[in-house]
């Protein structure tokens, strides 16, 4: 089996637990619970980085985010969806069964990708 394919197998893996760890918590109210952006903890020289860089990089994301659970008052996004958040936008993180995820309010969304070319 090649280092690609075991890669590939982690991530797999990774998403997976990250899945059953989200299920087992529920925003309440507005929140909304997000998948960490990925972000590499190891350089390309294959040196790890520090605990405090890779939290630096992961809160200076400025891409999508995947919606992973909401709270019963969020309305304008459900799970499934890649966000985009305000820039400046708060974000706690929450540590469930040792997988990393983030919190925000809804109001902290600007918008998500549409799943399809049509508009609404």
């Amino acid at each position: 089996m090649n280092a690609d394919k075991l890669i590939d197998m982690a991530q797999a893996s990774r998403a997976l637990n990250n899945t059953k760890a989200a299920l087992s918590f529920t925003p309440i109210g507005s929140g909304v619970l997000l998948q960490t952006p990925p972000i590499e903890e190891t350089t390309k020289a294959g040196i790890i980085k520090g605990d405090a860089t890779v939290q630096q990089e992961r809160f200076a994301w400025d891409g999508t985010f995947l919606v992973l659970r909401t709270g019963r008052d969020v309305r304008k996004v459900k799970p499934g969806q890649s966000v985009f958040l305000r820039q400046g936008t708060s974000l706690e993180p929450i540590q469930i069964n040792g997988e990393k995820f983030l919190w925000v309010d809804e109001y902290a969304i600007l918008g998500y990708i549409n799943e399809s070319n049509t508009q609404n």
